[in-house]
């Protein structure tokens, strides 16, 4: 049997800051060392060389969190970003100025906010008429994205793209913007967004206008290549393997962005099978660091809430043998992801 660990009571008495909290509440018990646990594994994999994947679902702009996204790209501690059209759309609100609004739920009226032009996420409203200033910047990205590719071709009857283009762009057109925004941040530095379930968001949903009055005028329409998001990732992920330098991911909530961001293992397995007939192959990767905030519970049985320990028996996480730091709170990000990162900025502060 190992040496067990002693548990130390919190004492608040002690304690200055959110780096001295979580190293605290990594010495207690249940959800408290849960996230205690997780801000030691993000320390190992933003203090130690790594390619670090941010994977995010959920209205997590329409929370007030985008800055805090912002922040950690800012701080050199994302390389790729995989998450909803959703996110990306809303966060297109504040870049622009535009607000979000709260909700009284005791008094709410679903059909009278429609009538009055308001979309309500939850207890938070945002008025449909930023789908105008949704559609201009969308626009611009669109003419930025074609006069900037030189395999443009006006005998094309379609134009493809991946949703890196789209969101590469849309940065590039909030450049010039006095305000702080994920996308202005990762057009900045150089951080790729992915956003796999496109066609599944308002901002996908923009194109179709657009398309309409590209073909009246004899343009060619733009067409989303999934394909294209899926190999330019794995290039990325490869391309660290290949310099062994460790992979890290850590995920907001679950859904698509999650199961994309892990499946470059399957996917390669899949490559491999045809390799094989011509002698070759791909090394097969795996995430050495992980931490999952996510409040779904593993016995509804999707992937939102799977452990990573199953994502072990798949092969998208290293072995237990092998070194895998991995960590699972099982809460609302909201409520505790702005005090992890605290605490983890502010450790990598003092230990410059």
């Amino acid at each position: 049997m190992k040496k067990l660990e002693e548990l130390k009571p919190l004492n608040l008495s002690d304690i200055s800051d959110f780096d001295e909290m979580l190293t605290a509440m990594s010495k207690t018990s249940f959800g408290g060392r849960c996230l205690g646990e997780a801000s030691n594994v993000l320390y190992q994999m933003y203090s130690k060389p790594s390619f670090r994947v941010l994977t995010i679902s959920g209205a997590m702009t329409i929370a007030k969190m985008s800055l805090i996204i912002s922040e950690m790209i800012e701080r050199n501690l994302v390389d790729i970003i995989v998450t909803t059209g959703a996110l990306i759309t809303h966060s297109l609100t504040e870049a622009m100025g535009l607000s979000h609004y709260k909700c009284d739920m005791k008094t709410v009226n679903d059909s009278e906010l429609y009538e009055k032009g308001y979309n309500r996420i939850y207890d938070s409203l945002e008025s449909d008429r930023s789908e105008e200033v949704w559609n201009e910047i969308l626009i611009d990205a669109i003419r930025s994205f074609i006069e900037n590719c030189s395999s443009y071709n006006l005998a094309d009857k379609y134009f493809h793209m991946g949703s890196k283009d789209i969101t590469f762009y849309l940065g590039k057109c909030l450049d010039g913007s006095s305000n702080r925004s994920i996308l202005k941040s990762a057009y900045n530095c150089g951080v790729p967004i992915y956003i796999p379930a496109f066609t599944d968001s308002e901002l996908c949903l923009q194109l179709k206008p657009i398309n309409n009055l590209r073909k009246r005028n004899g343009l060619p329409e733009l067409r989303y290549d999934g394909m294209f998001d899926l190999d330019d990732y794995t290039f990325e992920i490869m391309s660290s393997v290949n310099k062994n330098i460790p992979l890290g991911i850590f995920t907001i909530g679950g859904g698509v962005p999650r199961n994309w961001a892990q499946q470059v293992g399957p996917y390669l397995d899949t490559i491999n099978r045809e390799k094989k007939l011509e002698g070759q192959s791909y090394a097969k990767p795996a995430f050495k660091y992980g931490v999952r905030i996510c409040p779904d519970l593993p016995n509804y049985g999707h992937l939102s809430g799977c452990t990573y320990s199953e994502g072990q028996s798949w092969g998208k996480f290293c072995s237990d043998k092998k070194g895998a730091m991995l960590a699972e709170v099982m809460c609302d990000a909201t409520l505790v992801w702005p005090l992890l990162m605290k605490g983890v900025f502010q450790r990598l502060d003092k230990n410059k």
